[in-house]
């Protein structure tokens, strides 16, 4: 199988890196081609006599690698519930949750290559490098940080880089996606845990609201006709949203986790023929699930992992035959609050930076700007490059209606957080005692709301007694 010229310098890198470290981590925009990478990487350590295990956390995943390195001309060995082990095979492909209790059954591997390495983190992973620590170490990923932001330093010592969405989109092999977008949702009392959004709080606030009807009315307008998925925060909200589609008169189905997978396999059948024109997901096709001709993706859920995001929005960057867009219904304000995925970022295995994974609550500066005439979201310019409007000097956000998605640019990413900035301003400025800012602490989601109140509390009082200073007496 021939690989593009990136994919093959990526091979080559890996294998300098390989040099002075046991454990590196690829990181390759989605749609980029890891796993075509990591079975050029897996076929190179076979045809040196080693044996390589691979790793993945969903049977979609296990499938897909199967059938690549097969590709490759590989004999490999499936570690997985329900299937039959060929031992034998210089490439066994695990799942992770079999694994654990199979370790007896599969010999020591040289090699270990972990699909979707942001997830190594997690115990049934660590157990894994631990028994086989002399083993080489590969994790491959589009997203180089837990879903709180944090690294992956514990469990990788280099990282290595290679084109980002920008450079793929400018070669050609991934589309420019035009997103969409409205004012950031207003979530009050949405608490924070883990460095998300609570889903429980998430769901109620997502379920009492309007926007399931308004990604319907959106759907209509922009994108009529396109299959979509639309991520949704839980169960119910799927449900909502699948039942305000089909109430349109636009074929629907819901998609969890829990689907069972002959159920699963039918639902995205329809939806890559065209019969399902939406498919409403909780829980899954974030991750490891190619759809070519995939044209909307429609954010329902909010949330402060960047790393979630860009897992979201890649489900509809590749290129296929007769797909001339690639869009984002943003109802959930993520792109204000990340930003484009097409803006370069700085990765490490430190984990992203504050400004990166979470720019919509700390007033940082975006780079984009929400067009008043077409509603898109472009790079921050004088003129949108979408429709010609020139802009005005004002830079701010238009407050969004109900049901109405504008399409995003820079500057209002940048006016969507001095606003945000400047009320929580205002919000503390209207506190009166030490009661109050704990109360609005606890209103934010703080998880140290009383320490965070008594440091505003002492910093007012310090304020205080530097203002009614007289000078000197006389």
């Amino acid at each position: 199988m021939k690989l593009r010229d990136y994919q093959q310098s990526a091979v080559s890198n890996i294998g300098v890196a390989f040099k002075t470290n046991k454990r590196a981590l690829f990181v390759l925009p989605t749609g980029g081609g890891k796993t075509t990478i990591f079975s050029q990487v897996a076929a190179d350590a076979v045809n040196d006599g080693e044996s390589v295990l691979v790793l993945a956390h969903r049977r979609e995943l296990i499938d897909q690698a199967n059938e690549r390195l097969k590709r490759f001309g590989l004999e490999t060995g499936l570690v997985i519930s329900g299937e039959e082990m060929t031992p034998d095979a210089p490439v066994q492909v695990a799942s992770i949750q079999t694994l654990t209790r199979r370790f007896e059954k599969v010999g020591k591997p040289d090699l270990i290559i972990v699909d979707e390495a942001h997830r190594a983190v997690a115990d049934s992973y660590a157990r894994v490098l631990e028994e086989y620590p002399d083993a080489r170490v590969l994790g491959l990923t589009a997203t180089p940080c837990r879903l709180d932001g944090k690294g992956l330093k514990g469990s990788f010592s280099t990282i290595v880089e290679g084109p980002s969405i920008e450079d793929l989109i400018s070669r050609g092999y991934l589309m420019r996606p035009i997103a969409y977008s409205a004012s950031i949702p207003d979530l009050t009392g949405v608490k924070t845990r883990a460095g998300d959004y609570a889903a429980d709080q998430l769901a109620e606030a997502l379920e009492r609201s309007t926007i399931c009807g308004d990604a319907v009315s959106s759907y209509q307008r922009i994108t009529p006709g396109r299959s979509g998925i639309a991520f949704c925060v839980s169960v119910k909200h799927a449900g909502l949203t699948a039942d305000a589609f089909n109430a349109a008169g636009i074929q629907a189905e819901v998609l969890t986790g829990d689907t069972p997978k002959d159920e699963r396999a039918g639902i995205l059948a329809r939806l890559r023929s065209g019969e399902t024109k939406i498919v409403a997901s909780i829980e899954t096709l974030t991750e490891g699930f190619d759809f070519e001709g995939l044209e909307v993706v429609l954010l329902m859920r909010p949330t402060k992992s960047l790393a979630l995001y860009l897992q979201m929005v890649g489900r509809v960057l590749r290129i296929s035959d007769g797909k001339d867009e690639a869009i984002v219904l943003d109802l959930s304000g993520n792109t204000l609050r990340h930003g484009l995925v097409e803006e370069i970022r700085e990765w490490s295995l430190d984990g992203v930076k504050d400004d990166q994974n979470a720019r919509a609550t700390n007033g940082d500066t975006l780079k984009t700007r929400l067009c008043k005439m077409c509603f898109g979201v472009h790079k921050a310019a004088p003129v949108c490059p979408l429709c010609g409007h020139t802009h005005e000097k004002d830079d701010r956000i238009p407050v969004a209606k109900a049901g109405e998605l504008r399409r995003i640019k820079a500057e209002e990413l940048e006016a969507a957080k001095r606003a945000l900035s400047d009320r929580k301003k205002q919000e503390e400025r209207e506190c009166r005692s030490l009661e109050d800012f704990v109360k609005l602490g606890k209103s934010r989601g703080y998880k140290f709301a009383s320490g965070w109140a008594a440091k505003r509390w002492e910093l007012r009082q310090s304020r205080v007694r530097a203002t009614s200073y007289s000078g000197w007496p006389k």
